[in-house]
């Protein structure tokens, strides 16, 4: 299976798989900052 796929497009899934696990990481990151900041108002 692996050799049906063009080397140049198993690069592009692999950028697009570490772009999204990039964001991801991101996003619960930016998550857990807001939480923080939530019980800090509500006190």
């Amino acid at each position: 299976m692996e050799c049906l796929i063009p080397e140049r497009l198993q690069a592009s899934i692999d950028e697009l798989i570490q772009k999204s696990i990039t964001v991801i990481s991101q996003s619960e990151t930016f998550g857990r900052l807001v939480d923080r900041e939530i019980k800090v108002v509500e006190g």
